[in-house]
């Protein structure tokens, strides 16, 4: 995983679970820090990132690495029934239509709601480029074996995008979601995100 001592674990009710050490603030401030790096830019507030973890902890599994240093990456999968993207409007290109992502579309392509979802995933500046996220989401659809894993990318991260495809992702053509976010200034900014499947023949290749 490249240089360093990285030791990957999962984090229940914001405590390491192999160490202990209450880690929900350092989960908060890694987020915050991350997502605020553009181009996303995004501000979230304090408590609604402890907000979103408490509902993590109750729904999913919440992911850790670690350094000397402290936390330095999370991974949060959940199964897709408990998905924030459920029930959002997603922009249907093939039928040049708006509507609510429901489980008749998601059947589709095969997903149904015991299905993994890969809800979030950061790792801080300092240890970037060292295989950590990849371990990371490796160790999350390891938690849904023989299940494909969906998750939701911002069209404008390109390395993140290059990242999923790289460990067997593929975007779902024809299925886009615009949420807003609150920017750093302020403002508020609409953001195209795709969404990406990596499915079962595929989950082994990493």
């Amino acid at each position: 995983m490249g240089r360093g001592v990285i030791q990957l674990g999962s984090i229940e009710c914001g405590k390491r679970s192999y160490a202990g050490g209450n880690r929900l603030e350092e989960l908060v401030a890694l987020y915050r820090t991350v997502f605020a790096e553009p181009p996303s830019s995004q501000w979230w507030s304090k408590e609604s990132v402890i907000v979103m973890f408490e509902r993590y902890f109750q729904t999913g599994s919440v992911l850790g690495a670690f350094s000397g240093e402290g936390l330095v990456g999370f991974a949060v999968v959940q199964p897709l029934a408990s998905a924030s993207i459920i029930s959002q409007q997603t922009w249907i290109e093939p039928e040049q239509k708006w509507r609510l992502l429901d489980w008749q579309l998601l059947d589709e392509f095969g997903l149904v709601p015991d299905c993994g979802y890969l809800a979030d995933l950061a790792v801080a500046a300092s240890h970037r480029r060292q295989g950590i996220a990849s371990e990371l989401v490796r160790l999350g659809c390891q938690q849904y074996p023989d299940k494909p894993m969906l998750l939701r990318v911002s069209a404008c991260k390109s390395d993140a995008i290059a990242l999923y495809l790289k460990l067997g992702f593929a975007r779902i053509p024809g299925l886009e979601q615009r949420p807003e976010y609150r920017q750093q200034d302020g403002s508020l900014k609409t953001e195209p995100k795709f969404l990406m499947l990596k499915d079962t023949t595929s989950l082994s290749g990493y």
